[in-house]
C-alpha cells in the first residue's frame, strides 16, 4: 500500500522501485546492461547524447551483415530450384 502510494505522488521514485525490483537474471536483460557497459566508458553529456547514435549505428551495421547473408542465401534457391524441379 506505501509503495502505490510513494509511487503515484512521485513518478521518479515509481521508475526507481521497478528498475530497482527488475531482475537481471534474464539473459536478455543481461546481455543489454553488457553491452551498455562497453559502450558507455564515461558519464558525461557527450557521450549520454552519443549513446543512442553509437547503438543506432551498431544496429545499421549488424543488419547490413544480416541482408548481405541473406543476398547469398537468395542467389543460391535458383540453384536448388532448377535442381529439385527439372524441366
Amino acid at each position: 500500500m506505501a509503495e502505490s502510494l510513494v509511487s503515484t505522488q512521485n513518478p521518479l521514485s515509481a521508475k526507481l522501485s521497478q528498475v530497482l525490483g527488475s531482475s537481471y537474471t534474464d539473459y536478455d536483460v543481461k546481455r543489454a546492461l553488457g553491452s551498455l557497459d562497453e559502450s558507455f566508458a564515461e558519464n558525461t553529456p557527450t557521450s549520454r547524447r552519443r549513446l543512442r547514435a553509437t547503438f543506432e549505428s551498431i544496429d545499421i551495421e549488424q543488419s547490413g551483415a544480416i541482408l548481405t547473408q541473406y543476398e547469398q542465401v537468395i542467389s543460391v534457391i535458383p540453384q536448388f530450384y532448377y535442381k529439385v524441379l527439372p524441366r
